[in-house]
């Protein structure tokens, strides 16, 4: 399982979060199901659920993969752009139960895709509050809900970013960043591609205590 009550992100050692890393989550959260209300019977992504709602915020979340990762914001943004074409557009739900797994799944994905020097899964793993053989399960899934299709194009990396940069600069509701691009029909219609950032030239090992 999920070792979701272990984690910890106040620490010395964290990365502040770009103004999109703290704003992605509160997206994510704003578009899940009322899944406090929800039975566990009735949810249709299994292998993405928790038994528990987790301990750990998704925002910090998010910090942690930055943090031990080195998650941008490019991976980020495309991550997002991932779970609307391997589960929104066909229809699946998805609540808090499932944003944890869902989201670290994607940005594995991604980091992977975009970047030349990556962990290997068994780091992955460890950062995720997971097990080795769950994070290749989990991968082998969502890039089986892909069809393998991980390009995206910078016209669609620069609408979904400008979405993003719109809720940040005006401080519109969730209901208002949906409206930007409701033709989508996406989850994450106010989300996608400039060029990736530059990967840091060292990447630094979690540390044990974390």
């Amino acid at each position: 399982g999920i070792e979701y009550s272990s984690m910890t992100t106040a620490n010395n050692n964290t990365r502040p979060l770009s103004p999109i890393q703290e704003t992605i989550p509160k997206i994510l959260l704003g578009y899940t199901n009322s899944s406090k209300t929800l039975e566990k019977s009735k949810y249709t992504q299994l292998l993405y659920t928790s038994t528990i709602l987790p301990a750990i915020s998704l925002r910090d979340y998010v910090q942690r993969l930055a943090t031990y990762a080195n998650l941008t914001d490019e991976a980020l943004l495309s991550a997002i752009m991932y779970i609307d074409r391997g589960f929104n557009s066909k229809g699946a739900a998805i609540t808090e139960f499932e944003l944890h797994r869902l989201l670290f799944t994607s940005c594995v994905v991604s980091m992977k895709f975009l970047f030349d020097d990556f962990f290997d899964n068994e780091y992955y793993a460890e950062i995720g509050g997971i097990t080795l053989t769950e994070m290749n399960l989990l991968e082998k899934d969502f890039l089986n809900r892909l069809d393998f299709r991980l390009m995206v194009t910078k016209k669609d990396f620069r609408r979904y970013r400008k979405g993003i940069l719109n809720y940040i600069d005006v401080n519109k509701d969730l209901q208002t960043c949906y409206t930007l691009s409701q033709q989508s029909q996406l989850l994450f219609p106010c989300l996608l591609y400039t060029s990736p950032s530059p990967r840091d030239a060292t990447l630094s090992r979690m540390p044990s205590s974390a």
